[in-house]
């Protein structure tokens, strides 16, 4: 229960200064890196929704334990020595029956059953005997190779028809086939794109479902992320400290300029599977 509480980040904070003290960072000339995961956030989001008294409770005495860090750091480094960036993996959705309260469509769906009954009309319709599926892990879909390749039918085309009932689902806005993600250049839609993106074809569903906005395909937590809209995938990008200008820009960007942009500023050779964008402003002093 410790991670649904601020007392995890106060601890993993607590943790950081041991290290700055027992690693003795900050102490020459060297530049050293110390990255930190205040991970509690994320799971009282999940367990009591964002909007919750808990999930405020829990960004206040976060602010407290940032505010403490960066103290002990100035006193014991100075913080014109150190360069702070702060950001995020993803953002969250609301809990959907309060969006629905607000106003808002929202739905907590049962996509699972939804999508197994589909691939039952799929099989009936092709005459396949079997499951068709061998997990549902969303948003992927993994058919089961083995009932399919002993049929006429082959992968792709169970891929398209399943793709095609699935989308009729309710609660779900689309769902492309692995054909489509690998073959097809889906760039021109701004949502196509954040799924193809991110397919790694070696690992990912012959299928993948994109639920409708604020819309939970399986009821696991109050709350939860994922999807490619704009409540999931807007964050902060800041940076404070070591020759930062206090300056606020609204231009779109993303934590992926992170890596690359410390890169920059370090003068060293950036990861070698590093995306983004180096940001100047940070950059060029």
């Amino acid at each position: 229960m410790l991670t649904y509480t601020p007392y995890g980040d106060e601890l993993t904070a607590k943790f950081a200064q041991h290290v700055v003290e027992t690693q003795q960072l900050g102490a020459d000339d060297i530049t050293d890196y110390l990255s930190i995961s205040f991970s509690v956030n994320d799971y009282v989001g999940h367990r009591f929704g964002p909007y919750s008294l808990e999930a405020e409770d829990n960004l206040v005495r976060l602010d407290k334990t940032l505010a403490n860090l960066f103290s002990y750091l100035d006193k014991k480094i100075g913080l014109e020595h150190v360069l702070i960036a702060l950001s995020a993996d993803h953002g969250v959705d609301a809990i959907p029956e309060y969006k629905a309260l607000r106003g808002s469509p929202a739905l907590r769906a049962k996509a699972v059953e939804d999508i197994n009954a589909a691939a039952l009309s799929v099989a009936a319709d092709l005459g396949i005997k079997g499951e068709l599926i061998e997990k549902i892990a969303l948003p992927d879909i993994y058919l089961n190779y083995s009932t399919i390749t002993a049929s006429t039918s082959s992968i792709e085309t169970v891929a398209q028809k399943l793709a095609e009932k699935v989308a009729q689902v309710n609660g779900v806005a689309l769902a492309l086939t692995a054909k489509e993600l690998t073959e097809q250049n889906l760039q021109y839609d701004p949502i196509k794109a954040k799924v193809q993106n991110s397919y790694v074809a070696s690992r990912a569903g012959d299928v993948v479902v994109v639920q409708k906005r604020s819309t939970m395909l399986q009821s696991y937590s109050a709350a939860t992320h994922g999807s490619p809209y704009n409540y999931d995938t807007y964050v902060p990008l800041y940076f404070t400290g070591w020759k930062v200008k206090a300056k606020e820009y609204t231009r779109p960007v993303s934590p992926e300029d992170l890596a690359v942009t410390l890169s920059a500023v370090l003068g060293i050779t950036q990861p070698d599977r590093a995306t983004g964008q180096v940001l100047n402003e940070i950059v060029i002093r």
